[in-house]
């Protein structure tokens, strides 16, 4: 009979017969435990992290010191390096600036003169113009006390009557009116102060009588006390309001004084005459009539509020401007 070849699959396998890849690694995971308990494993994981000889000692304050020195000057050098074109540009703009600088102050002081000249100018222009707008002011009379209670349509007769009775010799015909209102604004709830009554009269020597008149008789109508104003344009009368404390001021002190025209005031003092245009002039004045400053107004006034530090300001000529009168003219209207 053959023999069996134990190679064959009809035999028992042997130990030492080979063993496939994935029973090997099913055997080593088997082992795994029994070889994790062993002494010599345990040792070797455990000299693995054993603590270092040698601990690195903390940062001392010195040692801070100069850590924050070093980045101090880093950070210094790099801000340097960065900033450096820049800083350079500036100085050379700062550089070009000066020459244009000096330009224009050169051309300030070239043409200061004719600056002033220009104020000048301008400052006469409007006072003309204020003069102008007086004029055609001339024949007109500010009427103050009217009631309201009196229409338009009994204006005219209404003053007429109380015209006649200022000059009773006037005819009616000499008593001739172009016109007669009320003042140009909204009517005053308070009937105790009724609008103004402005009237033009076609005769200017009838007017200056009648003005005359009213300041030595007195007038009413339906029992009301009447006064009579020369009609002032608005920025005559803001002048003369700038000037009222300068006005009680010589009236404290006795002096007279009068308005004229084109605008000024005119003062009286051991009979001589000087006139002011301007509230600039006012310490001036007072140099002249030898009467002490007037007090420091309000810082909410205005009007004289800046005359001292103004007269500083004002050119030679102008504050030269105190000329001696022959004579006061007599004014249109009452002191206001």
């Amino acid at each position: 009979m053959p023999s069996l070849n134990p190679s064959m699959g009809g035999g028992k396998k042997t130990r030492n017969s080979a063993v496939a890849p994935i029973f090997q690694q099913k055997a080593a995971k088997a082992q795994a435990p029994s070889s994790a308990n062993s002494p010599s494993d345990s040792d070797s994981e455990i000299s693995s992290h054993t603590v270092p000889d040698r601990v690195e000692a903390p940062l001392t304050r010195r040692d801070r010191r100069g850590f924050l020195e070093n980045f101090h000057k880093s950070v210094a050098e790099e801000l340097d390096k960065k900033l450096g074109p820049i800083m350079e540009g500036m100085a050379d703009l700062k550089s070009a600036r000066r020459p244009l600088n000096q330009k224009a102050m050169e051309v300030v002081q070239a043409h200061g003169g004719e600056l002033q000249d220009l104020r000048e100018q301008l400052r006469s222009l409007e006072d003309s113009n204020e003069d102008l707008n007086n004029r055609t002011r001339r024949n007109n009379i500010r009427v103050r006390g009217i009631p309201e209670t009196i229409s338009t349509e009994l204006l005219t007769a209404t003053l007429t009557e109380v015209f006649q009775h200022l000059l009773p010799e006037a005819s009616t015909a000499d008593l001739l009116m172009d016109r007669a209102h009320r003042a140009l604004r909204a009517p005053s709830t308070n009937t105790a102060t009724p609008r103004d009554v402005i009237v033009r009269l076609h005769f200017y020597h009838i007017k200056a009588r009648i003005m005359k008149a009213a300041r030595e008789t007195p007038i009413e109508v339906e029992g009301v006390q009447v006064q009579l104003f020369q009609d002032l344009a608005p920025t005559t009368l803001k002048r003369r309001r700038d000037l009222r404390p300068l006005t009680q001021h010589l009236t404290q002190h006795g002096l007279r004084y009068a308005w004229g025209h084109p605008f000024k005031l005119i003062v009286c003092r051991e009979g001589r005459f000087h006139s002011i245009s301007h509230a600039a002039e006012i310490p001036a004045l007072l140099d002249h009539l030898g009467l002490p400053r007037l007090p420091e107004p309000p810082p909410a006034a205005s009007g004289i509020a800046t005359s001292q530090a103004a007269y500083r300001n004002l050119p030679a000529r102008d504050r030269n401007t105190l000329q001696p009168h022959a004579e006061i003219p007599r004014p249109d209207a009452a002191h206001s």
